[in-house]
């Protein structure tokens, strides 16, 4: 019995990383979006071509993401689709710890069902796979709530206090917005079981201070990093001023109503009921249920541990706010799908206890039964627009070389193709020139190694670029003026003295002028 408890320890999570890698991996390879994989895959090439992070280059999404994805291209080679089996293999290692912490308060079969289920309402099945830093915050998030629960559950905390604040300095160096809530969290739940009694009130302060250690030691390291590099302001301009600017339009000033609206969606689901609205409000319920029993059992290990699974859920549900969309309302749920499953975990458990001897294996037959009704409008309409993709006719492609291995509609093929052909047929027959992009796309400045970042904004985000740099404008209207550099563009900007290149055919409104 023990030799099988030891290889389910191994297996089971083994079996759910693989699949989960197998699932992901396949969906990342097929489509490109040059505006979002471009905003990833430039600075992480950049990084790993020598360059700094940005003072050399654009980053609106924290420093460790574009570090994790530039040592993944220096070792895999310098690929698009390297950072994004970069990312599968992250998701894989998400399901590895979503079943390490959910395994202990509920039985492993609802686990693996939950997990399961999680795995089959991603987004990659309805829209393009992305190499976002979300999915490694997501991962260190996950990490740090992991030894929190360890520290609950060991008499040697201080070790787990540790690594919880330095998985949590992770988090908040691939992800800002949910780094700091998560932080926040922290600190509310220490201080919790320090008011409840769970533990005593010095013992509180005394986690809290291992805690806060942790955070400081590598947030430290990396501040010293970019202050020495010359990079600590372009950090500040690009990691907080820029994405508070763009979220001022976004969220209409922050209105209260929006900020429901967000939190407790209703859209962008397949359920008479949006299940991402359902997880939200079902956690707080469990939330209540748990403060409750905790009134009564302060020190009870199985009440605490619930109770720190959804202190930390609420730091990833910030990811439904300022943008709901297929994407954020799946990262910023995937904690809750635990809490969710406890939920009807226990409503199995109502329902079969009187009834039956074998309540357990009623009661987890039931639950499984449940989720999967609860769950089968989300996942069998991924499945469906899954498959219908999985058999679509596409094109690998072999150029540009950054492209290798990705499939593409034959017309996208064939403008990826041109379009690096386009560039390199400029730069080798005009020695020393260079190519500028002013469109939201940074993926074209990947097609050739030979081009130079002028900027450390090579991604035209209207007016974002002026108000975080003054003089973006200017520069950039100077160095076509004094350099003819080809131009990538878009819509009917065509600066003076250039014409378009009619050997492009036109996508997402981008195309190629040259100096006439």
């Amino acid at each position: 019995m023990n030799m099988t408890l030891q290889k389910n320890r191994i297996y089971i999570p083994l079996l759910l990383f693989l699949l989960t890698f197998a699932v992901s991996g396949y969906f990342s390879t097929i489509g490109i979006d040059p505006h979002h994989d471009g905003i990833m895959f430039k600075p992480a090439l950049d990084v790993a071509n020598g360059k700094m992070l940005f003072k050399d280059t654009f980053s609106m999404f924290n420093v460790l993401s574009l570090l994790i994805q530039g040592a993944a291209l220096l070792i895999f080679g310098k690929y698009l689709i390297t950072i994004k089996l970069c990312n599968a293999f992250f998701y894989g290692l998400i399901s590895v710890l979503v079943y390490s912490i959910f395994k202990r308060f509920l039985p492993r079969s609802v686990v693996v069902a939950t997990v399961i289920l999680w795995i089959f309402s991603a987004p990659y099945f309805l829209w393009t796979f992305l190499a976002w830093s979300t999915v490694y915050a997501l991962f260190f998030l996950l990490a740090s709530l992991y030894f929190l629960i360890l520290s609950i559950e060991k008499k040697d905390k201080k070790a787990f206090i540790l690594l919880s604040g330095i998985c949590a300095a992770f988090t908040f160096w691939t992800r800002q917005n949910i780094g700091i809530v998560l932080c926040l969290m922290f600190m509310a739940f220490f201080f919790y079981e320090g008011i409840l009694r769970a533990v005593s009130l010095k013992e509180s302060i005394r986690r809290s201070l291992l805690f806060l250690s942790g955070l400081f030691v590598i947030s430290s390291v990396i501040i010293l990093w970019l202050l020495t590099n010359g990079a600590l302001n372009d950090w500040w301009l690009q990691s907080f001023v820029h994405p508070h600017l763009w979220s001022i339009p976004v969220t209409q000033n922050y209105t209260f109503q929006l900020i429901l609206q967000n939190l407790f969606p209703v859209t962008y689901s397949q359920s008479p009921v949006s299940l991402w609205f359902l997880m939200p409000i079902i956690t707080l319920y469990v939330f209540l249920k748990y403060v409750i029993v905790s009134l009564y059992s302060p020190k009870s290990v199985s009440a605490r541990t619930v109770l720190a699974c959804i202190f930390i859920s609420i730091a990833a549900w910030t990811e439904y706010y300022p943008i709901v969309c297929y994407r954020h309302v799946y990262w910023g749920a995937t904690v809750m799908f635990g809490t969710f499953a406890l939920f009807v975990y226990h409503l199995a458990k109502d329902i079969s206890g009187p009834f039956t001897k074998k309540s357990t294996l009623i009661t987890n037959c039931l639950t499984i039964l449940f989720l999967l009704i609860v769950f089968y409008p989300e996942v069998s309409y991924r499945i469906t627009e899954g498959i219908k993709k999985s058999q679509a006719q596409y094109t690998v492609l072999t150029a540009p070389s950054v492209l290798q291995g990705m499939r593409v509609t034959e017309n996208e093929a064939d403008y990826y193709t041109r379009m690096a052909s386009e560039i390199s047929s400029f730069l080798d027959n005009n020695p020393g020139k260079n190519v500028i992009n002013l469109t939201m796309d940074a993926l074209y400045l990947t097609f050739d190694q030979r081009i130079q970042n002028i900027h450390p904004a090579y991604v035209n985000l209207m007016f974002l670029n002026s108000d975080v740099y003054p003089a973006y404008w200017r520069t950039y209207e100077t160095y076509w003026q004094k350099n003819q550099p080809l131009i990538i563009t878009y819509g009917e900007f065509v600066p003076p003295g250039y014409c378009k290149d009619i050997q492009i055919p036109e996508m997402y409104g981008t195309y190629l002028v040259k100096p006439c």
